[in-house]
């Protein structure tokens, strides 16, 4: 089986209401899907889900890297080739990982067809038959924070993330009224998208930690490894790697500065070839991980619930939930369904990713 064409596509799909984080807004998914075809008459889905105001990718780079540097790497290879194919895409073009993410996943929802198997079970079969999933609490005031965090509750979550501002006083005020809002039982996890700066921000990070944390997720610049590796050492509360963690290159180092207690796994940023070796490294060091999400559509989100249910490391509930904040999917159906009331994936059906796109976004516009 031969690779004979690689089409990438953009798709907009609104959010539901927008989504705030320090770096700024974002109300519209803008997301390139992905289609390896082979000469097997086998056609692998992908997808692309850069959020700007988060990373370093758009829309645009990823389709400029897709169909001007990648695509032709891959022409008449083997989908099955997975480390030489990756290599050849570095090779190609350095960095660029939600694009190379995105041919990941295609080439994964290949080998599946072709075998007849779900990739679960080609990444490590049924190690858990359900993923736990959380709330999230965007920026925004007071009031409407509380009101969030308490309808969160009323649906069943017992985890709510919150997202910080950089602002200490407004942090702790809105973090201490969720907190008096939802009780002592509620877990309360705290993401600050690197919005801190380290010389100032350990005295917030401790009046914080006294609400009561699962974990603090990238308090500060992915850059700042010194510094986060202080806060680590000074807080009893965990803290999180997420935009520092795009490789298992960069696994390696936040342990060697001992930079993070808790590694969060993005299959849009790293695919899935890579999260595995991410979640290896992380699970060997003794770190636990998370399955975050980038606000992806069902292919994303598809390829993340075959990732964490096949993965030991991952056993912090995690943050697949593209769908809650998206007016719309690419896909037809589900292939896992929430299972009531714990709000958890079930292990997905089908072979491959298990997803199929819908008559309006199944053709390159």
């Amino acid at each position: 089986m031969r690779i004979t064409e690689v089409l990438a596509y953009p798709v907009e799909v609104p959010y539901i209401k927008p989504w705030v984080i320090s770096g700024g807004p974002t109300s519209l998914a803008a997301n390139v899907l992905v289609q390896v075809v082979t000469d097997a008459g086998i056609i692998g889905l992908g997808e692309g889900s850069p959020v700007p105001a988060y990373g370093d990718e758009t829309q645009g780079t990823i389709l400029h890297a897709i169909r001007d540097n990648l695509a032709p790497v891959l022409m008449g290879r083997d989908p099955f080739d997975t480390e030489a194919l990756l290599k050849a895409m570095d090779k190609r073009l350095h960095g660029h990982n939600f694009a190379k993410a995105a041919i990941d996943l295609a080439l994964w929802d290949i080998r599946g067809k072709a075998l007849g198997a779900p990739v679960y079970q080609l990444v490590g079969g049924v190690y858990r038959d359900h993923i736990d999933l959380f709330e999230g609490v965007g920026l925004g005031d007071t009031e409407t924070r509380v009101r969030e965090a308490i309808e969160a509750v009323q649906k069943g979550f017992n985890i709510i993330k919150m997202k910080i501002s950089g602002n200490p006083d407004l942090d702790i005020e809105q973090v201490g009224a969720v907190r008096a809002a939802v009780g002592p039982k509620i877990h309360l996890r705290l993401d600050a998208n690197q919005g801190y700066r380290s010389g100032d921000c350990l005295p917030t990070f401790k009046k914080l930690a006294s609400l009561g944390l699962d974990y603090i997720e990238q308090p500060l610049p992915r850059w700042d490894l010194d510094g986060q590796a202080m806060l680590a050492a000074a807080l009893d509360t965990p803290i999180m790697g997420d935009e520092s963690c795009y490789s298992p290159e960069d696994v390696v180092t936040l342990i060697r500065h001992k930079a993070v207690d808790i590694v969060n796994i993005k299959i849009m940023k790293s695919g899935l070839t890579r999260s595995q070796k991410m979640a290896s490294i992380a699970e060997a060091a003794g770190l636990p991980c998370m399955i975050g999400s980038m606000v992806e559509l069902g292919i994303g989100t598809a390829a993340g619930v075959h990732f964490g249910i096949a993965t030991p490391a991952v056993t912090y509930a995690c943050e697949l939930v593209g769908a809650a904040f998206l007016v719309d999917d690419v896909c037809e159906g589900n292939p896992y369904t929430v299972i009531p009331p714990s709000h958890a994936w079930s292990v997905p059906a089908g072979v491959g990713l298990g997803v199929t796109l819908k008559p309006q976004y199944a053709k390159a516009k």
